[in-house]
């Protein structure tokens, strides 16, 4: 927000971050058509779509708590066909959040404090569940085109498909696993490009656009990778974080610990199981 200024009072309101799984995902303004769908929607459900459009807020203003919690619950969510095109994103206004944070990151406007940021190794599978109706590429490009990314040329979206080669469900993600947890056809390369966009990729190139002055870590895990069809997917890292007690628990929540002690996730940690140092 405010261009990456985190000053209030003259005072930083935070001196460093540890985020997992989303950071620069491109955000559509809120004036853009997609916050225009979800709030007709919303007026819709409300039974103000008769009202004038400067009475529209009057209306949903009016509205007693239950429904207005009911019609503004009944948008789609991330568990929906819709999927990671989420109805509720921060939506850039032009003042609080002057742009898109894709943008921000490569002009460098925001906060430049220490971090610590990780993704799933298989972020795209919990997003990719309810399409069972794209079987084939061109459906996987209309998909992408008409619901995820709408500002995107035809041409672009073929370029970004053609970089997930198919190979009859035998690559994708869920990673690793050959021809399994392929649950329609292109459910897997599905699952690799919202995981890439939506995480994996966009957290590589954050990191790429910080300053080399700005500590940063990194991290690439596997948690739950043997749950059915999901393997490791979007939020089984939060569990160990909080309340694991096993030894891979332990070594994270000692790396956070140690960060917010010292600014160094590797500095004086007790649990090191093989492989577990940040990088």
């Amino acid at each position: 927000m405010y261009d990456g200024d985190n000053l209030y009072n003259g005072r930083p309101l935070f001196r460093a971050a540890i985020m997992n799984s989303r950071s620069v995902i491109p955000l559509e303004r809120v004036d853009g058509d997609k916050a225009q769908s979800v709030f007709d929607m919303v007026v819709g459900a409300a039974g103000c779509s008769t009202a004038a459009d400067n009475e529209k807020l009057s209306c949903l203003r009016d509205l007693d708590y239950e429904t207005y919690f009911n019609v503004t619950n009944s948008v789609p969510g991330f568990l929906s066909y819709s999927s990671s095109s989420l109805s509720d994103q921060p939506r850039p206004d032009g003042k609080t959040l002057t742009a898109s944070p894709d943008i921000f990151a490569n002009e460098v406007k925001y906060a430049a404090v220490p971090v610590i940021i990780g993704t799933l190794q298989g972020e795209g599978t919990f997003f990719s569940l309810f399409q069972a109706n794209i079987t084939t590429e061109s459906d996987l490009s209309t998909y992408l085109n008409d619901i995820i990314y709408r500002d995107a040329t035809r041409e672009e979206i073929t370029a970004l498909i053609d970089a997930y080669p198919y190979n009859n469900g035998s690559s994708g993600s869920p990673y690793g696993t050959g021809t399994l947890n392929e649950q329609y056809p292109q459910f897997k390369r599905l699952a690799a490009i919202l995981g890439d966009l939506e995480s994996i990729l966009s957290r590589r190139f954050f990191l790429a656009t910080l300053p080399s002055s700005v500590p940063a870590w990194s991290f690439l895990a596997t948690w739950d990778h043997g749950t059915p069809i999901l393997r490791s997917f979007y939020t089984p890292d939060l569990p160990p974080i909080f309340y694991g007690t096993d030894a891979p628990s332990l070594a994270i929540q000692d790396r956070c610990i140690s960060f917010i002690t010292s600014m160094d996730p590797n500095n004086g940690i007790e649990y090191a199981p093989a492989g577990s140092k940040a990088y």
